[in-house]
C-alpha cells in the first residue's frame, strides 16, 4: 500500500462506520489523523489546531441528500481560501459532474474527487498521496462524463478518446510525454501528435511554455462556465 508516513490528515465524514474505516486505513498506512468529525460544527471545533496537510471529506454531511446541501464542499472551499496548500480529497457516493466542477473552482492543484464505490484501499491512499503532493486525482467515471459533455458542448473542438486520455494525464498528473506514452502503450511521437491536435482544437499556441496547463484549464473552465450559468445544475 502507498505509505503516508508523517502525513497529517483531517477527516470529515458523517457516517461513523465509514469514518472509522477511513481513519483505520490512514493510520495503518502511517498517516497521522489529526482531526475527525461528522458534521460542519464538529469539524470547526477541532480543525483549527490540527494543522492538516490533507482534508478528506464527504460532499453531503446532512441526513437528507438535497442538491443544495453540499456541506462538505462548502467546508473545504473555506479551508482552501485560508490555506491554499492544504490538499483536498472529496470521497462521495455522488457522481455528479457539477460537484467535481465546484471542487475545481476551489483550486487547480492538490484536489481530488473519488467515488466511494470505486474507492479501494489502494486508490484512496494513492489519492491522498497525490493531493498532498499538489497533484490532482479525478475518478474515472466522472472524468469520462466530463469528456462526453465537453464534446457535446463544443462539437467543432471534440476530442477523440485518445486525446481525452492524454489531456487527463496532463490535467491530473502533469506527466511528461515519455510517461504518458508508457501508460498508454504508445510512442512519444503519437502522444505529441495528440497534444498538437488538442492545442489546435483549443486554439492554444504550442510554442508557449505553459501550453499544457493552458489546455487543461481551458478544458475545465469551459465546463464550469456552462454549468454555473444554468438554472438547473446536473
Amino acid at each position: 500500500m502507498t505509505p503516508l508516513t508523517g502525513v497529517r490528515v483531517a477527516v470529515l465524514e458523517n457516517s461513523p462506520w465509514a469514518r472509522r474505516d477511513l481513519v483505520n486505513l490512514l493510520t495503518g498506512a502511517g498517516a497521522e489523523v489529526v482531526a475527525e468529525a461528522g458534521s460542519n460544527d464538529e469539524f470547526d471545533a477541532v480543525y483549527p489546531a490540527a494543522g492538516a496537510d490533507v482534508v478528506v471529506a464527504d460532499v453531503h454531511l446532512g441526513e437528507r441528500y438535497k442538491r443544495e446541501n453540499v456541506d462538505g464542499l462548502k467546508v473545504v472551499s473555506r479551508l482552501r481560501a485560508d490555506n491554499e496548500r492544504v490538499g483536498i480529497l472529496m470521497v462521495t457516493n455522488f457522481d455528479r459532474v457539477s460537484y467535481m466542477l465546484r471542487l475545481m473552482r476551489i483550486g487547480t492543484t492538490g484536489i481530488g474527487y473519488l467515488l466511494k464505490d470505486n474507492a479501494t484501499d489502494q486508490r484512496l491512499l494513492d489519492a491522498v498521496a497525490k493531493v498532498r503532493d499538489g497533484k490532482n486525482y479525478f475518478d474515472d467515471a466522472v472524468f469520462d462524463e466530463i469528456a462526453t459533455l465537453q464534446n457535446r458542448m463544443h462539437p467543432a473542438e471534440a476530442l477523440t478518446r485518445q486525446e481525452t486520455r492524454v489531456l487527463r494525464y496532463v490535467a491530473e498528473l502533469s506527466l511528461p510525454t515519455r510517461a504518458i506514452a508508457d501508460l498508454m502503450h504508445l510512442s512519444e511521437k503519437t502522444v505529441d501528435r495528440h497534444l498538437n491536435s488538442i492545442y489546435q482544437k483549443f486554439d492554444i499556441d504550442k510554442s508557449k511554455e505553459n501550453c499544457r496547463v493552458a489546455a487543461a484549464l481551458r478544458y475545465v473552465r469551459d465546463l464550469q462556465s456552462y454549468y454555473f450559468t444554468q438554472d438547473e445544475v446536473p
